[in-house]
């Protein structure tokens, strides 16, 4: 399980909880409707995320953009571009009134490169650089 997907699941258990209005089935539908379409926007923008983080191997100019990792936390990682889209569709996760959630701190990519990578499109990912020092 990904990071992304334990952070997700632990920020809809938020939603649910955060969405309690009453004790009605009415109130209760409505509140899994919400933590439904939060859930949807939230899957949508991870596809979307693994999509910007696609890159072309010795191009130049890659990797050089930020995006927010996941919704909970919002920590940042580095992508190679379709930022407007993230963008857009972290607006529709707010505009729903999906609620953020963390439980640690970040540790945000800013510094990556495109690195061969055989689950994208492209051959590669922008993924970030790791210090191998031994301590």
């Amino acid at each position: 399980m990904s990071a992304i997907t334990r952070f997700r699941s632990l920020g809809f258990v938020l939603v649910a909880l955060g969405c309690s209005g009453g004790n009605t089935n009415t109130d209760a539908a409505s509140d899994q409707s919400k933590v439904d379409m939060c859930e949807s926007i939230s899957t949508e923008y991870e596809t979307a995320l693994m999509r910007a983080e696609e890159c072309t191997l010795e191009a130049s100019h890659q990797c050089t953009q930020t995006g927010i990792a996941s919704f909970f936390c919002s920590c940042h990682t580095v992508v190679n571009g379709d930022t407007a889209n993230l963008a857009a569709i972290s607006s529709r996760f707010d505009a729903a009134g999906c609620m953020h959630g963390c439980i640690g701190t970040c540790i945000d990519e800013t510094v990556a490169t495109c690195q061969r990578d055989s689950t994208s499109s492209t051959g590669g990912r922008c993924l970030p650089l790791r210090s191998d020092s031994g301590t």
